[in-house]
């Protein structure tokens, strides 16, 4: 319609202008949109990256307790002065074992049952220390072949030191089992603690 209101006023077909032009104004607005919707997208992606960051840093931070932390190393600077072996060996045990929580925190896949376990002896034998012969520790280890959450074991045996055998008065143990059953595995902690 305004092809042939142009043509009207000026006398001359002007109506492949005017389609080409039309043409073009629609392609510039739809790329524009297109644009805007791909850094719409490439922002919430952003965002998304944002949140798991830290909710990771917040993973991170929960395992690793400032009491916890305030233990071992009063416990390191005590041995330095009795043992300054077991000193060296409990600073390489709490290095490890955070180093274990870093690399846990990258992980966002299920990991081997071996290595949690690893991870929860190193929280074990750091409380060991401290601990000594009121906490003893087993295991009761069948099947290892399977993946779960990384930094998932750790907290139950955490919360069964914690909670179960730090309140008693006599000494308590720990248990850790693995149990298969035909359609899942089974992780079991137990202690011997106060409990509810």
């Amino acid at each position: 319609s305004l092809a042939s209101f142009i043509d009207a006023e000026i006398g001359s077909s002007s109506s492949f202008f005017i389609i080409t032009m039309s043409v073009l104004l629609i392609y510039i607005t739809i790329n524009q949109e297109t644009e805007m919707a791909i850094i719409e997208q490439k922002i919430d992606l952003e965002k998304k990256e944002r949140e798991l960051q830290d909710v990771k840093r917040h993973v991170m931070i929960s395992q690793i307790q400032p009491h916890f932390i305030y233990n071992v190393l009063n416990i390191i600077c005590i041995l330095c002065r009795r043992n300054p072996k077991e000193a060296a060996r409990t600073t390489r045990l709490f290095a490890k074992y955070l180093k274990m929580n870093v690399e846990s925190l990258k992980k966002d896949k299920p990991v081997p049952f071996n290595e949690e376990l690893s991870h929860a002896r190193t929280y074990l034998k750091l409380e060991k220390v401290r601990f000594r012969d009121e906490l003893e520790i087993s295991y009761d280890i069948g099947p290892r072949n399977f993946c779960l959450p990384a930094l998932s074991l750790q907290p139950m045996v955490e919360n069964a030191v914690k909670h179960g055998v730090s309140p008693k008065e006599e000494s308590g143990y720990v248990r850790i089992r693995t149990t298969e059953d035909s359609d899942f595995f089974m992780v079991v902690c137990e202690d011997n603690g106060v409990g509810f």
